[in-house]
């Protein structure tokens, strides 16, 4: 199966992108090019999240707007799977903790990041360091 976008959106009960240890992501093809999961329950608190998108090489359109994610750590390190996106929304997640990392030097090819109604709480030459 080949799809290219993907919307799992307003679903209060999903918290996690992980099952049982795998990736509930892992269905989804790699050519995946739009992956839209705002307004669930998202936090990016399970060690294994950190695997979440290893298999969307392609993806370039990244939406997590809108969800429950704090500590950034584990979501930092997801990303850096994400070599070819080209556009995260991060907005509307509440307070954003860097607790020292910034995005990864992987996210080369973004050109558009949205952090808007979000409390961040790291100063910004940290975080957009390996961006530049």
């Amino acid at each position: 199966m080949n799809i290219g976008i993907l919307r799992v959106i307003g679903c209060s009960h999903l918290k996690s992108l992980m099952y049982d240890r795998y990736s509930t992501l892992s269905a989804v093809s790699s050519s995946l090019q739009i992956l839209d999961l705002s307004n669930n329950s998202l936090s990016f608190e399970s060690q294994d999240e950190r695997h979440a998108f290893s298999h969307l090489s392609d993806l370039k359109v990244l939406n997590l707007s809108y969800n429950k994610i704090e500590e950034t750590n584990i979501l930092i390190d997801a990303l850096e799977y994400l070599k070819n996106l080209k556009s995260l929304y991060l907005n509307n997640n509440r307070e954003l903790k860097f607790n020292g990392n910034g995005f990864p030097a992987s996210l080369q090819q973004l050109e558009f990041l949205d952090l808007s109604y979000c409390h961040v709480f790291e100063p910004t030459d940290v975080i957009f360091n390996n961006l530049v």
